[in-house]
């Protein structure tokens, strides 16, 4: 699962530095590239760029596997207190029953 999601946020990021190329060439085209500072485009700021995006990517990873487990935490603690009652609710009825038997053995007896 989260190999595809790195996978699409590539292809996505990909995209947009594709993208965000062809908005610089045409700005330069239209002589308008000169407000765009020298290396905007350069691989090495592309790559910092991916990095940074694979290390929020990785962060984000972390804090979901941290939140499942705390997640997992509350159902195991919620299924307990489920438990309990219905075991009580079995005990109460089962006490209900006895009174009833030894009620009925002492009024026939």
């Amino acid at each position: 699962m989260l190999r595809s999601e790195l996978a699409h946020a590539r292809r996505k990021l990909n995209a947009e530095i594709q993208r965000e190329r062809d908005v610089v060439q045409r700005l330069r085209d239209l002589g308008e590239g000169n407000e765009i500072p020298e290396g905007y485009n350069d691989d090495f700021v592309m790559r910092a760029r991916i990095q940074q995006i694979e290390e929020e990517l990785q962060a984000e990873r972390v804090r979901r596997q941290e939140l499942e487990r705390i997640v997992e935490d509350i159902r195991r603690e919620c299924r307990t207190p489920f438990v309990v009652p219905a075991i009580l609710e079995a005990f109460l009825e089962i006490s209900e029953l006895t009174n009833d038997v030894l009620e009925g053995i002492h009024v026939d007896g």
